[in-house]
C-alpha cells in the first residue's frame, strides 16, 4: 500500500500552476530535465517520468499516463533538498503499475528532490527527514 503512496506523491507528483508551464526554469533545474525511471520490485513494472526543459513533464506507468507542469523552487529548498511543484493536468485513468486506476487531473503536489549522484534522483515528502519516498533512476532509452 505504501508504494501506491509513492506512486500518487510522484504521480500526483508532482505539481503547480498551469500558468507556469510556459515560464521559463529558473537556473539549476537542467538537472532534472530527462527521463528517469523505477521498477517495481516483484512485477518488474517500470513507472517513468519524464521531465522537459519547457516546463512540462510526463509520467508512465503500466497502463497509465499523465502529465503537467513542473517547478523547481530553489527558494524553498530544504537541507539540501531542493522543492519540485508539481500539477497534474491530464491523466488516462488507466491502471498504473500496481493496478490503480485513478485519475489524477488537476491535482498538485509538492516534493523535495536530492541528487545523490548524477544518475539517480531521490524522492522526498517532507524538506528534511524521513527516507526517499522513491529513487529514480536516469533512464538509457526515450520515451515514445
Amino acid at each position: 500500500m505504501r508504494s501506491r503512496r509513492v506512486s500518487r506523491s510522484v504521480a500526483v507528483p508532482l505539481l503547480v500552476l498551469a500558468a507556469m508551464a510556459a515560464a521559463q526554469q529558473p537556473d539549476g533545474d537542467g538537472e532534472l530535465v530527462g527521463l528517469w525511471e523505477f521498477t517495481y520490485p516483484g512485477s518488474g513494472c517500470v513507472e517513468t517520468m519524464d521531465f522537459h526543459a519547457d516546463g512540462n513533464f510526463e509520467g508512465r506507468g503500466g497502463e497509465e499516463i499523465y502529465g503537467g507542469t513542473w517547478v523547481l523552487n530553489p527558494d524553498a529548498s530544504v537541507a539540501g533538498r531542493r522543492r519540485v511543484d508539481l500539477e497534474i493536468s491530464h491523466d488516462n485513468a488507466m491502471p498504473d503499475c500496481q493496478n490503480y486506476a485513478w485519475n489524477d487531473t488537476g491535482m498538485s503536489r509538492s516534493l523535495y528532490v536530492v541528487f545523490p549522484t548524477g544518475e539517480s534522483l531521490d524522492f522526498y515528502e517532507y524538506g528534511d527527514g524521513g527516507q526517499p519516498l522513491v529513487t529514480f533512476v536516469r533512464s538509457t532509452t526515450t520515451e515514445d
